[in-house]
């Protein structure tokens, strides 16, 4: 009765408890001392590092006397909370110094022995036969290894070993609040104090990642992983890194984001609540890190596009819809539809580009066949034509500008998609009497002055456009303004003020109304909106990259700009040399850049 009456009393009396855990403990430290003193005699004198290692290891215990009998009466309260409590805190403390080393050296194996014929015979020699001897040692060393995790990443960047501890020491009952504390703190202040050091790559992140996911899916402690994942997430942000970086180490470790076995770690794709998630998984942590799971797959998405631009596309397709297989384990499928859309058109491009053959330069077919790829679905794409960066405001500003690059360069490959314009013959001018090369609309137009000299703009798309409905009269004026300035840049007609004269090869004249409605200057009406998407787009190309030529700024505005599409090259050529005329680019050996 007396004992369980003090049990109770214990158990109610948090303080008394911890004097008592605190005592015990220090006593079993004094005692191992001794027998660690007498346990380094026994060790061959050629390992020094060993003895050496023991021997400080000693130093730091305590030398108290023994109470033999105070010992033996704690013992004899049979209270299993508290034997089991001060063995795991004299191992944690004792292993915390021995740690230091990776498992394959051989004071690794002097360390097992010390828990085999000093540690286990000490607790037996204190008749602890309640509490399992082997594992209360295998504790405390798996605890202390997890402290020491991150210090040893540098030397020792397998983590199997730490994991198998934990893991064993888990599965055999370990106090659970007793690891939680010690990791929490521990794996936070290392990550911490590892981030700070200037050699921190995203394979040393990688590392880290690989070891935090080992050691929390063996404790199943899912609220350290916001903590320590805000840590480098912040660290990411605020340092030479960029989301992206981190994915080709996530793709190294593509197996990892589930195994298979009774311990499989599950992701869930439902709303992420980590802190309260009894299953783990590499990808939980990576979707802490970006911020959630939608950035997560933006940025695979983003990454995967930029691996397709380049040579050897089919084999990293392939490999690309092995990945992609992997990732439906964990991520919803309905999720990486993008990226299955991506691979499939990939898979339909030799047909596109055997089309291509027929209608393209030899130049830019070479162009062509190197990348090997044109088209990407439209519909996973932002529209190139709106160059307002704020549409990629749904993703994080790394991976935003990585999209953007990869829709500009997949557009234009895209071109040989555009319609080819087709040459429809000779039109007879009567006006000029000699014979012109033009388009239908171009004829349509010149020839409503075969009986006039002049005619105001509306009427001209009046007459050109018969019937045609109200809601494309914008559409039909644009067009024949561009029509009526080929004329113009031909040579056949001159712009004075608001009014058409007469050139030197005596063709038609063209009035315009007094809404100043006529055709402007290239630069005047088309300059503007030309060079607010020419200039972000030459500032996005990399700095060690050549210019672009003529020929294929010329092909790159009619496909992206739509008030440019139906001009000649010769106007393109016009309008970038007033540009090289104020200052605003350069031209050098035939190609143009940003000035």
């Amino acid at each position: 009765m007396l004992q369980v009456s003090l049990s109770i009393q214990l158990t109610k009396n948090m303080k008394a408890f911890e004097f008592l855990c605190s005592t015990l403990c220090e006593f079993l430290l004094a005692e191992l001392r001794l027998m660690t003193i007498n346990f380094i005699k026994t060790i061959d004198d050629e390992n020094e590092e060993t003895i050496e290692l023991l021997t400080e290891f000693a130093e730091t215990l305590p030398t108290a006397m023994v109470p033999q009998d105070g010992i033996a009466a704690l013992i004899s309260l049979g209270i299993p909370a508290l034997c089991s409590e001060a063995i795991s805190m004299a191992a944690t403390t004792s292993f915390h110094h021995l740690v230091t080393k990776p498992p394959d050296c051989p004071f690794y194996d002097t360390l097992k022995r010390l828990i085999s014929q000093v540690i286990t015979p000490l607790l037996q020699k204190w008749g602890v036969q309640a509490i399992s001897v082997e594992k209360s040692s295998r504790d405390g060393l798996a605890i202390a290894r997890a402290a020491g995790i991150f210090d040893l990443a540098k030397e020792w960047p397998d983590s199997a070993q730490t994991v198998a501890d934990i893991t064993k020491a888990m599965t055999d009952g370990m106090p659970r609040d007793v690891i939680l504390n010690t990791l929490s703190e521990a794996l936070a202040t290392a990550v911490n104090t590892r981030l700070l050091l200037p050699s921190v790559t995203p394979s040393v992140i990688m590392t880290m990642l690989s070891c935090l996911h080992g050691t929390l899916t063996a404790v199943g402690a899912g609220s350290i992983i916001s903590t320590v994942s805000s840590l480098i997430s912040s660290y990411i942000s605020r340092a030479d890194l960029k989301s992206i970086d981190l994915i080709p180490a996530v793709l190294e470790n593509i197996d990892e984001l589930r195994v298979d076995g009774a311990e499989a770690a599950v992701f869930d794709p439902q709303p992420m609540c980590v802190g309260h998630s009894k299953e783990l998984s590499l990808a939980s942590i990576f979707v802490q890190i970006f911020g959630g799971e939608t950035k997560f797959v933006n940025a695979l998405h983003a990454k995967m596009c930029l691996d397709l631009i380049g040579p050897s596309v089919k084999e990293v397709a392939l490999e690309w819809t092995g990945t992609v297989e992997k990732l439906k384990r964990v991520i919803a499928a309905d999720k990486l539809v993008p990226m299955d859309v991506v691979l499939h058109d990939i898979a339909e491009t030799r047909r596109t580009i055997a089309t291509a053959k027929t209608s393209m330069a030899p130049a830019r077919l070479q162009a062509l066949q190197a990348q090997s790829v044109t088209i990407i679905s439209h519909e996973y794409w932002a529209e190139v034509e709106d160059q307002d960066y704020m549409s990629y405001a749904a993703y994080p500003r790394n991976i935003a500008w990585a999209i953007k690059v990869v829709a500009d360069e997949f557009h234009t490959l895209k071109a040989p998609r555009h319609l080819v314009p087709t040459d429809y013959g000779i039109v007879t001018l009567a006006i000029e009497g000699k014979d012109v090369t033009c388009s239908p609309l171009e004829a349509v137009v010149i020839s409503q002055f075969e009986s006039r000299e002049s005619c105001d703009i509306s009427d001209i798309v009046k007459n050109s456009f018969d019937g045609l409905p109200p809601s494309l009269s914008n559409e039909a004026s644009d067009a024949v303004k561009r029509a009526v300035d080929t004329w113009i840049q031909r040579g056949v007609l001159v712009r004075s003020g608001k009014t058409l004269s007469v050139s030197d090869q005596r063709g038609p004249v063209i009035s315009h109304g007094d809404d100043g409605s006529g055709p402007a200057s290239a630069w005047d009406e088309a300059g503007d909106k030309v060079w607010a998407w020419l200039k972000p787009f030459l500032a996005s190309r990399p700095a060690d990259l050549p210019g672009l030529t003529l020929a294929k700024l010329h092909q790159v505005m009619c496909a992206f700009v739509g008030t440019w599409r139906g001009r000649t090259e010769v106007e393109t050529e016009r309008l970038l040399m007033d540009a090289v005329g104020q200052g605003l680019l350069v031209r050098a050996d035939g190609v143009f850049k940003l000035a």
